[in-house]
């Protein structure tokens, strides 16, 4: 898992600046760190969101403010879905929302067979009369679950629920009839730092991609059903 911290590069010096590292093995409130840091770098513990205020208000890149948010906008189609078909949307998210919390967990088997439940229901948004683009949207959707479920590996699980969510949240975000509120939410550091989504069914930050190692990094950028 990527991880961010901010550094102190000159230790007579009270300057910060953000670095990715890679976590490894955690032992108890402590994480390995396997690349981007060297021994003896002093990191900030304490006071890490008073920095990353700081940086933003400079115009520095921050752990908030990576990205512009361009994946919500790539996933704005907009298309007619039928009534039927919302019916059936509606009543599989709290699969979706189960596979996303196994991610937050960072449980790679319980993502594997959350994943699973989520593909069953997916399959029962198959109507009759659907759109061209509803039906690729569908088939990638569950060509990602397949390989979720198909994997232990939580890094790749984590790689695919990316795309998932891509080429889902659209589904989502064309329905007139979500009840109650959801929230499109964004990590601007996964994806390589180019940001990513997924859907929440509140609006308290809880990162599935990379679960304590970041819990609260992010913000929602939408809310759907307002």
């Amino acid at each position: 898992d990527r991880s961010l911290v901010y550094v102190k590069p000159k230790s007579d010096q009270s300057v910060f600046e953000m670095r990715e590292v890679t976590l490894g093995t955690k032992s108890g409130d402590y994480y390995e760190v396997l690349n981007g840091l060297s021994p003896g770098t002093e990191i900030v513990t304490n006071g890490t969101f008073t920095v990353d205020a700081a940086a933003q208000l400079s115009g520095k890149k921050s752990m908030m403010h990576q990205g512009t948010g361009s994946e919500l906008q790539e996933t704005a189609r907009n298309f007619q879905l039928s009534e039927a078909f919302q019916k059936n949307l509606n009543a599989l998210l709290p699969s979706y929302f189960a596979l996303k919390d196994a991610f937050v967990a960072s449980d790679a088997q319980e993502v594997q067979k959350a994943s699973e439940t989520f593909r069953e229901d997916i399959e029962v948004l198959k109507v009759d009369g659907m759109q061209t683009e509803v039906q690729k949207l569908l088939a990638t959707v569950l060509e990602q679950a397949a390989k979720i479920s198909n994997s232990s590996a939580l890094a790749e699980q984590r790689e695919n629920f990316i795309s998932l969510n891509v080429h889902f949240t659209p589904l989502v975000q064309n329905s007139t009839a979500i009840k109650p509120y959801l929230f499109v939410q964004r990590c601007p550091m996964a994806n390589n730092s180019q940001g990513a989504i997924w859907l929440s069914n509140s609006d308290e930050i809880k990162n599935p991609y990379y679960g304590e190692a970041m819990l609260t990094c992010g913000s929602t950028i939408d809310t759907l059903g307002d």
